[in-house]
């Protein structure tokens, strides 16, 4: 789902590296994310560890994000309280993530107290996946009243159930401080949630004091009783935006076609993006989705992947009706993993080349597709008016056939930003080189992210990276290239990667490859970083000039 408070996230070191530890207790300002793994024992010889990076954090005036894993077997770290003291008194974190922590053995909101009230920089927590954290909510909300600028909480994954959910929630709306105002995203996705804490979210949303704009539920147990107490709330609430109610396997298609003709089609619904993947959607809701889609002016986002009751073709021509609107908004589309066959896929892209609104569309995982049935959809797509900004095609049957269709296209058009095609195995060695075409300067894309190939690990896809690299001598555009899976990446092909990387200097970033990587490599990608390309043309001029000077 789209649409995130997330804080971007600083460039990570980790903690049990000496020398990070040592810049961060010099207050170095490039030390702006950091991550703590507990342990039993730390692998160094100094047995205050824990307490000497807890006193360097409280000095740190420019770490921004902070993630604390738990890696120990379930007893406390030495030194962990002192740890915990010395976090407290940082003011400078935004970020702050707990993942898998055990809470059974330390109180750490109490201790945590003062970097909630006076931390003014913190914009984000999140508590994922930990144990015993059910018993320490209730410190958890004492310590969060004090805080006045928090965008976003997180309590994915943690099992709190129901009833201790809704007790949660309802302290939480209670809040008479500055957090009701500032709190726009919560996730509580992955904790047994049903009704109890249902109709407290719903007397909250309900309620003027709810600033909050994204809302994730998914993975929890909700029926349709649940849906309809929903309904209520995310009607009156002017502020949200954004609902995941992904995977409720309880909710039955009945009940999905009831919340989709009463809250998407009222008129004060406020809903742009809506998570419905994993859901037992039928050929009715899916229709019933299309009709309130042509209604509603709001809803941009749309995500009905991995529905669990195959669409038909009878549904597919229902949901794309909204799409022949000409009052529809809707600029993503997720129907990844939905059975689509050969027919539905020629009623989706009919829909979608008369559609000016759409420009992210996702279909990964849908097999039943042919490798004739894409190229029709890719011929069926070749004259829409308004290009895709992104496409999603990644484990499909796509062959060479279809790629140089693809490519065909994207060779004409500049809006495509972000293209993944990895895992199309039917797309040999050759139809992956020609796709390469797209980003040669005689192309008219001007993609900035690709992600190619899949697991074959043999001769060819060291081939192919060679292919690439040579496509990418005059390529102004590409950002990021991923090369998907375990590919084979000898010395020849890096080389082939370094020498393009002398001239290019916009690519910043390669995913992929077995094989080590020659350090030049990364230190060419890292210039890149700058966006003073005349600068960075200049330092890799010195470099090669230094180079040819150590071989003489």
């Amino acid at each position: 789902m789209a649409m995130s408070t997330r804080p971007p996230m600083s460039k990570h070191h980790y903690a049990d590296d000496e020398e990070v530890l040592r810049r961060l207790s010099n207050n170095d300002p490039d030390i702006a994310g950091l991550s703590v793994a507990l342990q039993d024992e730390y692998s160094g010889n100094d047995d205050d560890w824990m307490e000497n990076v807890g006193n360097a954090i409280s000095a740190s005036t420019h770490l921004r994000t902070l993630t604390i894993v738990d890696d120990s077997d379930g007893h406390p770290p030495y030194g962990l309280p002192s740890f915990f003291m010395g976090l407290a008194k940082n003011r400078s974190i935004e970020h702050l993530t707990f993942h898998q922590f055990n809470h059974r053995y330390l109180n750490i909101f109490t201790t945590l107290a003062p970097f909630f009230e006076h931390n003014t920089n913190l914009r984000c927590i999140e508590i994922t996946s930990c144990t015993n954290f059910v018993g320490k909510l209730s410190f958890l909300n004492t310590a969060l009243a004090k805080t006045k600028h928090l965008k976003r909480l997180d309590l994915s994954k943690n099992d709190i159930g129901d009833a201790e959910t809704s007790k949660f929630i309802k302290a939480l709306s209670e809040t008479t401080t500055g957090l009701q105002d500032a709190l726009s995203e919560l996730c509580l996705a992955g904790n047994h949630i049903k009704t109890k804490s249902c109709k407290c979210l719903n007397d909250w949303l309900s309620r003027r004091g709810s600033k909050i704009q994204r809302l994730y539920l998914q993975n929890n147990d909700l029926n349709n009783e649940c849906i309809k107490v929903l309904t209520t709330g995310l009607v009156a609430n002017t502020f949200i935006k954004c609902v995941d109610l992904g995977n409720q396997a309880s909710v039955t298609a009945a009940g999905w076609q009831t919340f989709f003709q009463t809250a998407l089609i009222d008129p004060k619904c406020s809903l742009e993006s809506i998570g419905l993947s994993g859901n037992n959607i039928d050929d009715a809701g899916a229709t019933a989705l299309g009709n309130a889609l042509t209604i509603n002016n709001k809803v941009k986002i749309v995500d009905i992947s991995l529905c669990d009751t195959p669409i038909t073709l009878q549904g597919w021509r229902g949901l794309t009706t909204c799409l022949q609107a000409s009052s529809s908004v809707v600029e993503e589309l997720d129907f990844s993993g939905c059975h689509i066959t050969n027919e539905g896929a020629v009623v989706i892209a009919t829909a979608l080349a008369g559609n000016a609104s759409v420009k992210k569309l996702t279909m990964t995982h849908n097999q039943a597709i042919s490798p004739d049935g894409w190229i029709e959809f890719f011929r069926l797509l070749a004259d829409r008016e308004t290009s895709f900004v992104g496409l999603d095609l990644g484990y499909n049957c796509i062959d060479d056939a279809g790629a140089a269709k693809l490519t065909e296209i994207l060779s004409k058009i500049s809006t495509l930003s972000s293209l993944n095609l990895a895992f199309n195995r039917s797309i040999t060695s050759k139809g992956w080189c020609a796709l390469a075409d797209v980003l040669k300067p005689t192309s008219a894309a001007k993609l900035k992210e690709l992600t190619v190939l899949d697991l074959r690990g043999d001769q060819s896809d060291n081939d192919v990276v060679i292919c690439y690299a040579k496509a990418l001598a005059g390529n102004t555009s590409l950002e990021k290239l991923t090369f998907f899976g375990q590919v084979l990446v000898k010395e020849s092909g890096w080389k082939a990667m370094v020498k393009t990387l002398h001239s290019n200097h916009t690519l910043k970033k390669i995913f992929g490859g077995m094989s080590r990587r020659p350090e030049e490599l990364g230190i060419l990608l890292e210039l890149n970083e700058s966006e003073n390309k005349a600068e960075v043309a200049q330092k890799k001029s010195l470099m090669h000039q230094n180079s040819d000077e150590d071989k003489s």
